[in-house]
């Protein structure tokens, strides 16, 4: 039954990305870009080049910053599992004296 309601939302979830995708119209570059990138002065070039960089740094922040909580969740799931782990082994060795 619950594996039922994850599948139906993560369907539905899907079916609203491709809508919103498949609707949404060309998006253009930003108008300092395009100029920058068409001029032939080579400071107009550099700061086309800097709101470049700038765009890929925003976008790839959020997914290092969730790579980030991914990894300290994963650690600290396998330090507890490793400690519950210890603390059974030493029950059973107290048990057994």
């Amino acid at each position: 039954m619950f594996h039922r309601q994850i599948y139906r939302g993560a369907l539905r979830l899907l079916l609203t990305a491709f809508l919103a995708l498949g609707l949404a119209t060309a998006a253009l570059a930003c108008p300092n870009c395009k100029d920058g990138l068409q001029s032939q002065d080579p400071q107009e070039n550099n700061y086309a080049r800097g709101f470049g960089y700038s765009v890929m740094f925003m976008l790839s922040m959020p997914a290092l910053i969730l790579t980030g909580w991914g990894v300290a969740i994963y650690r600290m799931v396998q330090a507890e599992k490793a400690n519950s782990t210890m603390n059974l082994h030493e029950n059973a060795i107290v048990e057994d004296k």
